[in-house]
């Protein structure tokens, strides 16, 4: 069955059905709220989720979850969205969780009297490592791959939670995030942990906001020692380290054009970029070529490989997903390039042995390759799995010509 080729999407090996459309046919819906009670923090927590449609298709995704999230939700989906369409990063489930009470939850340590809440970052991220992870892998289709996103307080959250329980995520986005909390209290213990500790396979992206005033230069902030350069000079002198520990994948950027309520949408496409730099296929112009330097096995055997690097990546084993494959398939059909169809003909069966829709589009190469009696095989074997459109014609044509 011809199905329209557009870019390689990640399926695991077993996957499960979970729709995600609740949208009327007069809606166009980016998500649903959710929520649980947390025990930890004494309270209910909203939660607004993203989940990718394709999940009706049995697909599973790593989650990204994104601290002040009713200001953050539809940016960062909307982002995401764009850039998986482009095969850049991946599809994921989006998690963002709205505040109750943001000085409370998003500062490491309190500040000021008695009367305020500061102070509670540790037990938010309780409420994060065994509430609200242990709720969404439950609940949607995840597999165990977490980006953590936070902007300003939230950026600082980010920071600490890679500081001090690194194990919860694997990607860490901190923009502008407010490092000189507790008049660098929280930048001193930072400096030394992010010297000393082991980063393996962890990822860090810092987006730094023009915060000086008047004409003053980066350079001259960085040399200052007043407090109105005290949250841009904190954030570069933290980031500097973070580059510095030769296990840890660490970026920032300084965007001298926006300002820190700005900068969020800017700086979310180039965090993800770089936090997904290994995910885009990079051999596409190989298949669309008009005349193919690589072999049909060659080719097969660079997605086979691309699949091995997804699946080290994400901790999970992954295939593609047969409609993928299968516009690969029709790509060369077209063309009547048969020899380079069968791999991944022969792939496709391999990874989806109950599917009809593999065994037609066998069916469909046989006859390309005129021969009729493997193309009956095929089809009728497609037939005993159910069919797709156009099977039973197919065989009742080829049938009628014996």
């Amino acid at each position: 069955m011809v199905l329209a080729f557009v870019s390689l999407q990640l399926t695991p090996c077993s996957a499960q059905t979970n729709e995600s459309d609740n949208a009327t046919t007069n809606q166009i819906s980016i998500g649903v709220r959710d929520g649980l009670y947390s025990e930890i923090l004494k309270e209910q927590r909203e939660l607004l989720i993203h989940v990718p449609s394709s999940a009706g298709y049995g697909r599973r995704f790593p989650v990204l979850f994104v601290l002040d999230g009713e200001y953050h939700f539809e940016s960062v989906v909307g982002i995401m969205k764009y850039h998986s369409l482009s095969g850049l990063i991946p599809e994921m489930i989006v998690v963002a969780i709205p505040n109750t009470d943001r000085f409370r939850d998003l500062t490491t340590s309190h500040i000021g009297d008695d009367t305020n809440p500061s102070g509670g970052a540790g037990n938010f991220t309780k409420f994060l490592e065994s509430e609200l992870i242990p709720y969404i892998d439950k609940t949607y289709p995840t597999f165990p791959h977490r980006t953590l996103f936070g902007h300003s307080l939230g950026g600082l959250v980010v920071v600490n939670t890679l500081l001090n329980h690194k194990h919860l995520f694997n990607n860490y986005l901190a923009i502008d995030p407010s490092l000189s909390w507790g008049d660098q209290s929280f930048l001193k213990e930072a400096k030394s942990k992010i010297q000393e500790r082991v980063y393996e396979d962890k990822s860090l992206y810092i987006a730094i906001a023009n915060t000086l005033r008047g004409d003053m230069t980066v350079e001259e902030a960085r040399q200052d020692t007043t407090t109105a350069t005290l949250h841009l000079r904190s954030i570069f002198e933290f980031s500097e380290l973070a580059k510095a520990n030769e296990q840890l994948l660490s970026d920032s950027k300084y965007y001298g054009s926006e300002i820190h309520g700005t900068l969020p949408i800017i700086a979310e496409q180039d965090a993800f970029r770089f936090l997904f730099s290994w995910y885009q296929f990079e051999h596409w112009g190989e298949f669309y070529s008009p005349a193919p330097k690589f072999s049909g096995e060659e080719l097969r055997d660079m997605v086979v490989s691309y699949y091995e690097k997804l699946s080290d990546k994400f901790g999970q084993q992954l295939i593609p997903w047969e409609d993928e494959i299968n516009g690969i398939v029709y790509l060369f059909l077209g063309r009547k390039d048969y020899d380079r169809a069968f791999p991944f003909l022969e792939w496709n069966i391999q990874n989806y042995p109950e599917s009809a829709n593999v065994y037609d589009s066998m069916g469909d190469y046989y006859v390309g390759v005129s021969d009729d009696a493997n193309a009956i095989k095929y089809f009728s074997k497609s037939l005993e799995l159910g069919g797709v459109d156009g099977t039973k014609e197919k065989l009742e044509a080829l049938q009628r010509k014996k």
